[in-house]
């Protein structure tokens, strides 16, 4: 059952204005039969029928019933159709699902498609059992309600969260700077033991300096995800990598001993050509 719309069906206050399709088999509704198609991983737990909103989508397979007591053109489906819907949401339904989830605190901060899914069928049931009692109470309704009673539903909200990474340089990027370095300061590549010492100290200072990234998300007022923006700072810079090598090879007795040469060598053809100091 694809909903065809971007974002999740959105709860009303005398119910639920969700657009999704529902089965259109009354009988099978009532009998809690579980209907064709295949629901993944999820087992029918709750018979009965699921409300789904006042009409149905366009293209969809649910039909809007206006029987006597029904008139508002009322859309109900199957548990398991239900089920299986989620299946069928785009990626942006299933991360907006999620995201109210987590603003509630129903779900754990980098919660995906596996708790979205168990969520849902959650909502499915409790939604099943409204039916079951003649109550026109769908899936999103008692989504919303989670995020209206963590206080999250109350006009737009924003949350934090930050994170810090360890960026750490492959064998072989961690090489290509100590030759560099060794060509520029002493006019030689560098030898297997150096390069493994010059390796884990750059390393040691990448796991000492790490990054830290904060991402600030916007929600809407159903708690559905609007915008996300992030910042990084911190961590060791590509230059700041060179420095460090270049300080370690300063300090080794090589690279003394052939400044020192240097100087003599300089020194050496000013007092004999008059080179200016």
């Amino acid at each position: 059952m694809a909903l065809e719309d971007s974002t999740l069906p959105s709860a009303s206050a005398s119910g639920s204005t969700g657009e999704a399709a529902g089965a259109n088999d009354m009988t099978a509704q009532q009998g809690g039969t579980t209907g064709a198609g295949s629901m993944g991983a999820f087992k029918l737990s709750q018979p009965g029928r699921v409300y789904y909103g006042l009409k149905p989508l366009p293209g969809g397979r649910g039909q809007a019933h206006e029987t006597e007591g029904e008139a508002r053109g009322d859309v109900w489906t199957t548990p398991s159709d239900a089920y299986e819907d989620f299946y069928h949401w785009s990626d942006k339904q299933r991360r907006d699902l999620a995201a109210m989830g987590i603003l509630s605190g129903q779900l754990k901060q980098g919660s995906g498609d596996i708790e979205a899914g168990a969520w849902w069928k959650q909502l499915v049931d409790e939604a099943a059992k409204f039916g079951a009692a003649g109550q026109r109470i769908s899936p999103m309704d008692i989504a919303a309600g989670y995020v209206n009673a963590s206080g999250q539903g109350q006009g737009p909200k924003s949350r934090t969260v930050t994170a810090t990474n360890v960026n750490i340089s492959d064998p072989q990027t961690a090489k290509a700077l100590t030759t560099n370095i060794f060509q520029q300061l002493l006019g030689r590549d560098p030898g297997p033991g150096e390069i493994g010492s010059f390796a884990s100290a750059l390393q040691a200072a990448e796991q000492a300096a790490p990054s830290t990234t904060t991402t600030t998300s916007q929600y809407d007022e159903q708690g559905l995800l609007s915008s996300q923006s992030s910042q990084t700072s911190g961590g060791l810079t590509a230059e700041g990598e060179k420095q460090l090598l270049a300080d370690k090879l300063k300090q080794t007795k090589e690279y003394g001993v052939q400044q020192a040469a240097t100087s003599f060598m300089d020194a050496t053809r000013k007092a004999i050509w008059g080179a200016p100091g």
